[in-house]
């Protein structure tokens, strides 16, 4: 697989069709799996991280960080490694939650401000697009760059994404299985959009 960087003038161009590709995937694969949801086994992080409620504000923090990660990385070879993981990272796992999607139970919803932003997220957010976790393997991506670029906004990036993962756990969004899914996949995808780029220089 030979990937082209992407030139400065075309980088976010680039990143909107990857929006809307990822927007399409996430949203169409929720809705056209091949077999019924499988619930997956709770595994022992999963019964003692606690719901809390109120890091949802850290969850959807990951919607503006995945843009900010576009801004701090400025290198063509980096921002087109970037984007290429990303979009491996979606296709791969929406082709994981149409034929094996996993099934997530879910919190009560109160009238709370948290819980009406959950609500909301819930309203795109299928609870079958759970194995591996995008939301995981996304974040990874956008610190691991951010990183390779700026050293300080990297730190900071790190801190602020193992938040963010953490987060998918104390809003009960995903289980730990999920977490270690989308661990391994941005570290994949990562791989293949590398060596794809390198393969076309």
């Amino acid at each position: 697989m030979r990937l082209s960087i992407i030139p400065p003038d075309k980088k976010w161009k680039a990143c909107f069709l990857g929006a809307i590709l990822f927007g399409v995937c996430y949203l169409g694969a929720g809705f056209i799996g091949i077999v019924s949801a499988i619930p997956l086994a709770q595994l022992y992080p999963d019964r003692v991280v606690p719901f809390v409620g109120w890091t949802i504000w850290i969850y959807v923090s990951h919607y503006i960080f995945i843009p900010f990660a576009y801004v701090v990385v400025k290198k063509p070879e980096d921002y087109s490694a970037m984007l290429y993981s990303m979009l491996i990272a979606c296709i791969a796992a929406c082709v994981i939650f149409i034929s094996y999607p996993t099934l997530m139970y879910r919190q009560p919803l109160s009238n709370s401000p948290a819980d009406l932003a959950r609500s909301m997220l819930y309203l795109i957010d299928l609870p079958t697009n759970c194995f591996p976790s995008l939301h995981v393997a996304l974040a990874m991506l956008a610190a691991f760059f951010m990183y390779k670029q700026n050293k300080v906004w990297g730190v900071l990036a790190v801190f602020w994404a193992s938040l963010i993962i953490l987060s998918t756990m104390t809003i009960k969004q995903h289980y730990f299985a999920d977490v270690i899914g989308g661990a391994i996949l941005a570290v994949a995808s990562s791989a293949m959009a590398t060596r794809g780029l390198r393969e076309s220089a």
